[in-house]
């Protein structure tokens, strides 16, 4: 779980629009199809992302890793969402 502060952070680097620790969202972001498919498991992944990141250029994507390095937190890079490899991966993980 992140603090507030570490939340609000996060909100002004990329805009409060453009960051969500929603638990709903966070479900949505630790479903990944094809973990059925090859049976590993039911399509869940065990962990949820700490936060959910949604930056639009280069310059948010480095602020964002920043503050990851920052506050202890994994960065894990999420294009379409299609496979095992985009799973967080630790509790203290971003999307």
């Amino acid at each position: 779980m992140l603090t507030d502060k570490v939340y609000e952070q996060f909100e002004k680097a990329l805009g409060a629009e453009n960051v969500s620790r929603d638990p709903e969202v966070l479900k949505s972001y630790s479903w990944q199809p094809f973990l059925e498919i090859i049976s590993v498991m039911e399509g869940w992944c065990p962990f949820r992302p700490a936060l959910v990141a949604l930056p639009s250029s280069t310059e948010e994507v480095h602020s964002v890793v920043k503050l990851c390095n920052k506050h202890g937190l994994q960065f894990k890079a999420l294009s379409t969402g299609w496979g095992e490899s985009g799973a967080c991966s630790g509790p203290r993980t971003l999307c």
